[in-house]
């Protein structure tokens, strides 16, 4: 069994998207969910709150600058224009952050292609899913909202495989960024879209 979700479990995730479309995107069945309850809620910069803000941040320093001891500039001005997909449990007033990902919209990072960063899931959550999840929200959420747009990442290389099993391909572009070997990987644009993409080309 693939360490990180658990099959033999009900889906649990709750999706609520905050000014998008709520009710029409929705997680795809096929994959996996979390073991334990937990909600999506997807948000622009100016919907999130002081507390909810603060988690994120502490979260991406944790992992990418404390646990991968890799010193750069987290807050990079590009939270502002992004919508924050935030995983918390269900069922706790106090509503934990255990996955985070971040989309930033075409044209802003790529020409023509959403981008999906900063994903990352709580150290001590880790193993159940979460990341997956919030993964996967964050992609339904680009292909809803930018359809026409594929989806572009940075990748961690030792992440390939995770990536991959989500769709994404290898652009053929391997780089160290901030001292850490990443490469770049794309998901097309959803069915229907893509033979315009190609007339385009």
């Amino acid at each position: 069994m693939n360490r990180l979700h658990d099959t033999t479990r009900t889906p649990t995730t709750r999706l609520n998207f905050v000014n998008s479309d709520p009710g029409i995107i929705t997680p795809r069945q096929e994959l996996p969910m979390p073991v334990a309850p937990t909600t999506i809620r997807i948000l622009p910069f100016d919907a999130l709150s002081l507390a909810e803000l603060y988690a994120l941040l502490a979260l991406r320093q944790q992992v990418f600058c404390v646990e991968q001891h890799c010193p750069y500039q987290d807050s990079d001005h590009l939270d502002q224009p992004a919508w924050h997909v935030l995983l918390e449990a269900s069922g706790d007033d106090t509503r934990p952050l255990l996955a985070y990902a971040r989309v930033l919209p075409p044209g802003l990072v790529h020409e023509r292609d959403a981008s999906i960063g900063r994903v990352v899931s709580d150290p001590a959550a880790r193993g159940r899913g979460y990341g997956l999840a919030v993964m996967q929200a964050a992609i339904d959420f680009c292909q809803q909202r930018y359809p026409e747009a594929g989806i572009t990442l940075s990748a961690q290389s030792y992440l390939h495989d995770f990536y991959r099993q989500l769709g994404f391909e290898n652009t053929g572009k391997f780089y160290l960024e901030d001292n850490i070997p990443h490469q770049q990987m794309r998901l097309a644009p959803v069915a229907g879209h893509r033979q315009r993409e190609g007339g385009q080309a």
